[in-house]
């Protein structure tokens, strides 16, 4: 059978439509079955994760033998990162608020970046006992529509900035079979 199922430290994904099932994780623990998952999609999260040893050990609990895991992540050595950085994070909703019309304050949570870089990624997701594939992505640079100048600079670092502070970070990875 297959269905959906969403976990969150939000409960307010719950509401989320698109899920068949959901799951509120408490403690850094996943109130999933062990080898019960065949494909983890982790968009836009491992900056907010603390302790990652945590985070992909209950990746590797709870996908089957062969499953997949596709993640995508800000790139800590990115302007938006960096910039995240050196604002504190309890100032991040007012900044983000302006970068993205409409963005909630309830929506924004702290980051921590302790896993968000293509070294740090392809070391944990091998650790872990994943086949992996992890490169950098620049997108576009969404967080500056706000400006045209802004905006236009973004595109120009996007143009000429070195591979290693590409926006983003795409992981992807197949669990080892035992």
């Amino acid at each position: 059978m297959t269905k959906v199922v969403g976990i969150d430290v939000d409960a307010n994904a719950e509401n989320n439509l698109c899920l068949d099932e959901f799951h509120l994780i408490k403690d850094d623990v996943w109130s999933v079955d062990s080898n019960s998952i065949d494909l983890i999609v982790c968009d836009n999260v491992l900056e907010h994760i603390e302790k990652p040893d945590c985070f992909f050990s209950e990746v590797k609990r709870v996908l089957k033998n062969g499953g997949f895991l596709c993640v995508r992540t800000p790139n800590r050595w990115n302007y938006v990162a960096l910039l995240a950085t050196l604002i504190p994070n309890k100032y991040h909703g007012r900044v983000v608020s302006v970068a993205q019309k409409g963005r909630k304050n309830e929506d924004v949570f702290p980051t921590v970046y302790r896993c968000n870089s293509v070294r740090k990624l392809k070391k944990m997701m091998r650790q872990v006992g994943f086949e992996c594939t992890v490169y950098g992505y620049e997108s576009e640079p969404s967080y500056f529509s706000f400006s045209k100048i802004f905006y236009f600079m973004g595109v120009l670092h996007q143009r000429f900035a070195p591979s290693c502070f590409k926006a983003a970070i795409f992981g992807f990875g197949r669990m080892k079979k035992d």
